[in-house]
């Protein structure tokens, strides 16, 4: 880490940023912000001085290998089901038992809740197993991206089941999780209400008319795949596709419960036996050819995966540049009854810069213990301390949802089969009204009035999305004249 951050820091952040608004471009302005961090971070090294960026990344392949390797397998699992007609098998299933968007997005909230043990794994699950059916059911990929990735942290942050996010080790009562509470809320309340507002309408009304969506960057795949299978899929049943992703989701969870392996070693096993399980189905049918056919599902994955490693590099060097550490030391002399609401908005700040949220923790929290130690140990001191955590956690995890340069943004994308820039566009206002709910019905009224107040601000903040979604929603099934 350099040792004297500066604002020059905020650089490589800032022009990706404007990068990818001014030219919709996330490749390059990855790329672009990379290589200004790695120039900045040359430039202001020290003769002697050690730089974490090579070691860190060094240490960081085998879980970028293991977590490429399980996009793919699960991609060619996804392939297989189209193949064995477990894929329209379980459509027509949940299909009986419902149909319309509604219900649609209903049952890819449900899934995501079930699958909500792992972030990486709840994005592969999830997206791929529930995209035909919102494909059936005229829902766009950017509706389900974001159903997928605003539920991937907060639904396991809530139940303190995430078993790779590291967030149990933050003390957070649950009445105080605000922005989790929040965007929950958001999401009940946006399927149920049928109102949409902003680039998420427009998708959404293309969806419901059949109309190309610039997110739907691979139906003409999936179309492929589907053809080379029309000619001898086997009579459709859902069992066919129960089995491969059940088995990847126990094996996820057991894996990780019950043995000492790493969660992206465990990941990528049950990755495999997933596909074999699907490959097993398959043979049994006697379909052929079936792997040469079945990797047309992975042809869209190499963009998705080379913004997942230029996300974590851009990461790193962002962490050795010591942006959230400047972010942070700005803020320093701010009143202390003020720090859980500044806080807030600064971890979510430095989350959406650098796309990581266990960063943004290891960089504010220990900054709130020296707070808690200048305020004092009387109660009032330890219940600031404590809104403060609480506030830093939820920034961080409002941020890292929000930010096109998160890997679970990256895969929710990847699994919806809808661009980055699409899925970034569309679910970012969303994430804002979220966040400014929690920031202004939120920890402004908590600390203000003290935590006994908290029934009221969780009322009022539903209230007020609600009001926001009445007054700027409108309903996708029509188109806009």
């Amino acid at each position: 880490l350099l040792p004297y951050a500066d604002r020059c820091s905020l650089l490589p952040a800032f022009l990706a940023m404007a990068l990818a608004v001014l030219t919709q471009r996330l490749l390059l302005a990855l790329l672009a912000g990379c290589v200004a961090a790695a120039i900045a971070l040359g430039l202001s090294t020290l003769p002697g001085q050690q730089v974490a960026t090579l070691p860190a990344l060094a240490r960081a392949a085998p879980f970028f290998l293991c977590t490429a390797l399980a996009v793919v397998f699960v991609f060619l699992t996804v392939g297989l089901l189209a193949r064995n007609g477990g894929r329209q098998g379980l459509v027509a299933w949940l299909q009986r038992r419902g149909r319309g968007p509604v219900r649609a997005q209903l049952w890819a909230l449900l899934g995501s809740v079930v699958a909500a043990f792992d972030s990486y794994a709840h994005c592969l699950l999830v997206g791929p197993a529930l995209r035909p059916l919102c494909d059936a059911s005229r829902v766009s990929r950017e509706k389900l991206a974001y159903l997928v990735n605003a539920t991937t942290a907060t639904i396991a942050s809530l139940a303190m089941v995430s078993l790779g996010s590291g967030f149990a080790n933050v003390h957070a009562p649950l009445p105080l999780r605000c922005y989790c509470l929040f965007t929950v809320a958001l999401l009940v309340m946006v399927v149920l209400m049928r109102r949409d507002f902003g680039p998420m309408l427009t998708a959404e009304r293309r969806a419901r008319h059949r109309l190309q969506s610039e997110g739907a960057v691979a139906l003409s795949v999936v179309d492929r795949l589907d053809g080379l299978a029309a000619s001898d899929t086997p009579p459709p049943r859902a069992r066919h596709a129960v089995w491969p992703l059940f088995l990847f989701g126990v094996g996820t969870i057991g894996g990780i419960l019950l043995t000492t392996f790493q969660s992206h070693e465990v990941l990528l096993a049950a990755a495999i036996a997933a596909w074999l399980c699907a490959l097993g189905i398959a043979r049994g049918q006697r379909q052929h050819p079936i792997v040469p056919s079945t990797w047309l599902a992975t042809r869209s994955l190499a963009l998705p995966l080379v913004m997942l490693g230029l996300a974590w590099t851009f990461g790193q060097l962002s962490a050795d540049l010591g942006t959230g550490v400047y972010l942070t030391t700005a803020v320093r002399t701010v009143t202390p009854v003020a720090l859980p609401i500044v806080w807030f908005a600064l971890a979510g700040a430095i989350a959406f810069a650098t796309g990581s949220s266990l960063a943004t923790l290891a960089i504010l929290l220990p900054n709130v213990a020296l707070m808690a130690n200048q305020v004092g140990a009387d109660a009032n001191g330890q219940a600031l301390a404590l809104l403060t955590s609480v506030a830093v956690l939820e920034g961080a995890i409002g941020g890292r949802q929000s930010s096109p340069i998160s890997d679970t943004t990256v895969l929710a994308a990847a699994g919806s089969q809808c661009t980055l820039m699409a899925h970034t566009k569309t679910q970012l206002p969303y994430a804002l009204l979220a966040f400014a709910t929690s920031l202004l019905c939120g920890y402004v009224p908590l600390v203000c009035f003290g935590s006994e107040v908290w029934p009221w601000c969780l009322l009022g903040g539903v209230l007020s999305m609600a009001l926001v979604l009445r007054l700027l929603g409108r309903s996708p099934d029509a188109l806009a004249t």
